[in-house]
């Protein structure tokens, strides 16, 4: 049942020669493919991975007149609110300095005051 043809070789020992040494465009030719084909599957991992990303779209509208004017009338309330603030705050400190200073000239005048006993006044009734 073994088949005993003449196509059937023993291998030989030794240096063979190449299957493509005849033919070298074919060889060049599946070289270039593998090449490209690689150098295709790169370019496709690069690309997926350095895409693009392309900017949000502003889903926002553009702010009417009227309601750029509401926040400039909001804006001028809210500064004069601020210097309404600071006009009281300014004018309550100048009365606490004012009052220290009559505090310190009352304390004068009444060391002096001290030194004549004060009269009290009783009514009988």
């Amino acid at each position: 049942m073994v088949n005993l043809s003449s196509s059937s070789k023993i291998r030989k020992k030794g240096p063979t020669a190449g299957k493509y040494m005849d033919q070298k465009d074919a060889s060049l030719a599946l070289a270039l493919s593998i090449g490209e084909a690689q150098e295709d599957r790169t370019r496709q991992k690069v690309g997926k991975i350095n895409k693009a990303q392309k900017a949000p779209k502003d889903d926002r509208k553009t702010r009417s007149a009227a309601q750029t004017k509401l926040k400039d009338a909001t804006a001028i309330l809210l500064a004069r609110k601020c210097d309404a603030k600071k006009a009281k705050t300014k004018l309550r400190r100048e009365s606490k300095r004012k009052q220290s200073r009559a505090n310190a000239v009352d304390i004068s005048v009444s060391n002096d005051a001290q030194s004549t006993p004060i009269r009290k006044k009783v009514s009988f009734a």
